[in-house]
């Protein structure tokens, strides 16, 4: 992450108010640790078009719908961990191959795509995607 606040902040990659993980300097309500993970820009407002998105798929496994999540991630962060949750209420979350289905996991130039899907299905009941990063 060191090289990419680099690149992103020049000369204030070593202030943590501006380059810090958690800092968002341009305001979007997306920190920096998330920007470096989804391969945004930290310092231009639009990027929110490089978060994940969601979609309820029908699954050839049981015929029910299931909510999917697409995160395109910065293939060269390597130095985060990136995990998916699910939740019905948004206070317990679920991870791991109990909970959550790697449908895909490829990687094209410098963009990481992850496809999952809740092995939940979400028939009358209200299903959450969330994706955690942190850097060990």
């Amino acid at each position: 992450m060191i090289q990419w606040q680099t690149a992103k902040f020049g000369s204030n990659a070593s202030n943590p108010l501006i380059a810090g993980d958690l800092a968002d300097p341009d305001g979007d309500g997306i920190c920096n640790l998330l920007e470096y993970a989804f391969g945004s820009t930290p310092l231009l407002v639009s990027s929110s078009q490089s978060l994940p998105t969601s979609s309820l798929v029908v699954s050839p496994l049981d015929g029910s719908q299931h909510l999917q999540l697409v995160v395109n991630l910065f293939a060269p962060a390597t130095d985060i961990t990136i995990t998916p949750e699910v939740s019905g209420d948004l206070k317990t979350w679920f991870s791991g191959s109990t909970a959550v289905e790697i449908i895909s996991d490829t990687t094209l130039n410098q963009v990481r795509t992850l496809v999952v899907r809740d092995k939940t299905p979400s028939v009358a009941v209200k299903r959450y995607f969330r994706v955690t990063v942190f850097r060990p």
